[in-house]
């Protein structure tokens, strides 16, 4: 036991400790630009559901579920490669190989939407949507483009750049959103502004390249680029299917909500998962990218089981034990947070904790597949986590479309907890220590998610 003449000093090495934690230091600029990007998403949203509709969440909601799917497509996933080569040289050539990949895919979108935009709508049960279409190629290359740089600001660590490059997006799409409410644009508005958040930033990003002295050699021949694509070819070959199949499984139903429920409902379900995913994207996002800055370090060094169950209980207990006790409080909260119309909203984030909670713990260490080169056995995975997720929620569509919402959230959940157990496994850890490491969290995260329902309910 610490004692009053003993904490001093006990503070000050825990203080030291923290200060000599390089990657403690990395979450600390991430996070606290991008916790100021979220907290300004969150502190517009009220604003948000009392100028648009549910409705026209609705129509937001379909327009990020396509922008997601073909996003996935748009570098080949030649951008997540950025961080792993030794030779800078390398580096230069995936980066314009993520860059002509994007500008490829954008320029064919962009065609196939001015050529049967209306026809394509039409297919997809949304006629209405067709005057939407134009923005799709555009929030596409935002996204390309962000991505690109991104990964490439990763690899050299420059963790306060992309920092500061989140708060400029959230200020432009969220301010583009209000002010195109105000003005009555409608779901355009909510659009545009997505798009925004999308790719406001690059600029500063680019930027940051050039003056690095990365073109100072030149443009590399097409012989050294197409050198690079070989050596890398498992990106695109297994990393693409892999990220359409894993966005497809968390997009896909959201689109089939909006398809076959006209209405409100897809609205309500983008609302709880933008207010959960919140957290996820400041701490679980900046825990992701420094966790795969350092992770092919940590493998060359022997140290990846360690340091993946290390991530493993840091956010088994800064965060999702928060959620799981917070989240039956939902409903009342959402209801006098967004306005009486938004508590289905509040309902469906109930149902959705046991999901992102193990969401949150995967999405960071599923960078160990990369570092151990198992792209093929990420692709498996997603691909069954798609059938998973989906089947289920047609059959449910068909017979009890009133559960569509609560089958989403429940496959997910199980899908997640699946593929966790999975990536730790392929981290090193054994399964006597794996079994010991899951336990203990996951006993937590039920008790604490009990006794709040049982305080929410008597309330």
């Amino acid at each position: 036991m610490i004692g009053p003449r003993h904490a001093r000093p006990f503070i000050a090495s825990v203080i030291a400790r923290l200060g000599s934690d390089t990657h403690l230091k990395a979450v600390g600029l991430l996070v606290g630009g991008t916790a100021s990007a979220q907290l300004l998403g969150l502190l517009a949203l009220p604003v948000l559901t009392r100028i648009f509709s549910a409705e026209d969440f609705s129509v937001l909601a379909v327009y990020v579920a396509i922008l997601t799917l073909v996003g996935a497509v748009t570098c080949m996933r030649l951008d997540a490669a950025i961080p792993l080569p030794e030779d800078e040289s390398e580096v230069l050539n995936l980066l314009l190989l993520a860059l002509l990949s994007a500008a490829l895919v954008t320029v064919l979108l962009a065609v196939t939407i001015i050529l049967w935009g209306p026809v394509l709508a039409t297919a997809m049960g949304r006629p209405d949507f067709a005057p939407f279409l134009w923005l799709v190629p555009i929030g596409v290359a935002f996204a390309g483009l962000y991505s690109a740089f991104q990964y490439l600001a990763v690899r050299q660590k420059e963790f306060g750049v992309i920092a500061r490059t989140k708060l400029t997006q959230a200020v432009a799409g969220l301010g583009a959103q209000v002010g195109l409410g105000l003005a009555g644009a409608g779901p355009v508005g909510l659009m545009i502004g997505h798009a925004l958040m999308s790719g406001a930033g690059v600029l500063a990003l680019a930027r940051r390249t050039l003056r690095s002295g990365m073109m100072q050699s030149g443009w590399p021949s097409w012989i050294a680029l197409g050198a690079t694509l070989n050596r890398y070819q498992r990106f695109p070959k297994f990393s693409v299917a892999e990220e359409l199949a894993n966005n497809a499984g968390i997009q896909l139903p959201v689109l089939l909500i909006g398809i076959y429920l006209l209405g409100p409902e897809a609205g309500f379900l983008f609302l709880a998962m933008r207010v959960v995913g919140t957290p996820m994207t400041v701490i679980g996002g900046a825990v992701s990218q420094v966790y795969y800055a350092h992770a092919a370090q940590y493998y060359r060094e022997g140290r990846l089981a360690e340091e993946t169950a290390s991530v493993f209980r840091r956010l088994s207990i800064w965060l999702v034990l928060p959620m799981a006790a917070l989240g039956p409080f939902a409903p009342d909260v959402f209801r006098a947070v967004f306005g009486p119309d938004w508590e289905r909203a509040g309902v469906l984030l109930v149902w959705m904790v046991p999901w992102y909670a193990f969401r949150l713990i995967a999405s960071p260490i599923s960078m160990v597949m990369h570092v151990r080169m198992k792209q093929h056995l990420m692709l498996y995975l997603t691909i069954g986590g798609l059938l998973l997720r989906v089947v289920p929620l047609v059959i449910i569509l068909g017979w009890r479309p009133e559960y569509a919402s609560f089958t989403y959230a429940l496959t997910s959940a199980v899908f997640y907890a699946l593929i966790s157990v999975v990536f730790l496994s392929v981290a090193g850890i054994s399964r006597q220590a794996l079994m010991r490491l899951v336990a203990g969290p996951v006993f937590l995260w039920v008790a604490a998610g009990s006794v709040s329902y049982i305080i929410a309910q008597a309330i």
